[in-house]
């Protein structure tokens, strides 16, 4: 690494990189790398610079929510460059850094990017929208941008507990057609859908399944039916704590692609950001598109997973 441009959402998260900005800048220092930072002015600001600056830099870091990483993803995938990212998480959830195990310490996760270990991760586009780890419509999806930035620094989680029981209030069924990898076509009333390609979302683990792998090429696709009676919601419940499909209600699986037609528009969310209003929705895989810095002892982890012989058998 030569150069590196470190993007910084300066509200993310109570703001708390403001102090630890000159550590940050530190660590690259003490490595000889020429660093630039640039403090994101306005929304899509990190998506504007990623794209401008690309071709500029050996690797793009930002420091932020996974909305800041989003903008920055998507801003390389279309700039037509491939510098590796770093990513110091800074927001009030960071579901993606879970996914990767990167730590809530700035300082750690700066000192991970400095050391150089790649990981090449899947990644998705929602209709021309290249997006991290999720994109989700019905209850609960639109939970993390309709929260207030400044009500999400105070209250972290608390913010979004709030805002979710808000969403039970009002469930809306959507009338629609999904067909999953050009195969299996399911028609009717839903109330919920998720792709998503991360171990945890909205600060739930686990809530995909207990086999996600970034770079599988496939994502994880929750769907839930209109309940028609309330002791539908049984089934359900059991489904969701369970991570088990019903075929009835609610459905688990795997896909590489996912075509959704609706009778309405419908608000999405797209990395925990308003992805719009959509009437048509195509989502589809790109395995292996780009490399980010993880720490050195879970990329071992990752290179060993399919090995007979365990990790813990070789270090022994």
């Amino acid at each position: 690494m030569k150069k590196a441009l470190l993007i910084v959402n300066p509200r993310s998260g109570r703001g708390a990189v403001r102090r630890y900005l000159l550590d940050i800048i530190n660590t690259f220092s003490e490595k000889g790398i020429s660093l630039t930072t640039y403090v994101t002015q306005e929304k899509s600001d990190a998506f504007r610079v990623a794209k401008r600056e690309a071709g500029n830099y050996d690797v793009i870091a930002c420091t932020g929510g996974d909305g800041t990483l989003d903008e920055v993803v998507a801003g390389i995938s279309k700039s037509g460059y491939k510098p590796t990212i770093g990513y110091i998480p800074s927001g009030s959830t960071n579901d993606y850094a879970h996914s990767l195990q990167l730590p809530n310490d700035m300082k750690k996760a700066a000192r991970i990017i400095v050391e150089e270990n790649p990981f090449t991760v899947d990644i998705g586009t929602f209709n021309d929208w290249y997006f991290v780890y999720v994109v989700a419509f019905g209850v609960f999806s639109d939970v993390s941008y309709r929260t207030d930035q400044d009500m999400k620094n105070m209250l972290g989680h608390m913010a979004y507990i709030l805002e979710g029981t808000k969403s039970l209030l009002d469930i809306k069924p959507y009338p629609m057609t999904i067909t999953i990898d050009d195969d299996l076509v399911l028609e009717g009333d839903f109330i919920y859908g998720m792709v998503a390609n991360s171990e945890s979302v909205g600060g739930m683990a686990n809530i995909t399944g207990n086999d996600v792998e970034l770079d599988d090429g496939y994502f994880e696709v929750v769907l839930v039916r209109n309940p028609v009676t309330p002791f539908d919601w049984q089934p359900i419940i059991s489904g969701l704590l369970n991570k088990q499909s019903d075929g009835q209600f609610i459905y688990y699986l795997k896909a590489k692609k996912v075509h959704i037609v609706s009778e309405e528009e419908i608000a999405w969310t797209v990395d925990g950001e308003d992805g719009g209003s959509h009437n048509t929705a195509e989502i589809l895989v790109h395995e292996k598109m780009l490399d980010i810095f993880v720490d050195k002892e879970y990329l071992y982890l990752l290179k060993n997973r399919n090995k007979e012989i365990s990790v813990q058998e070789e270090w022994k």
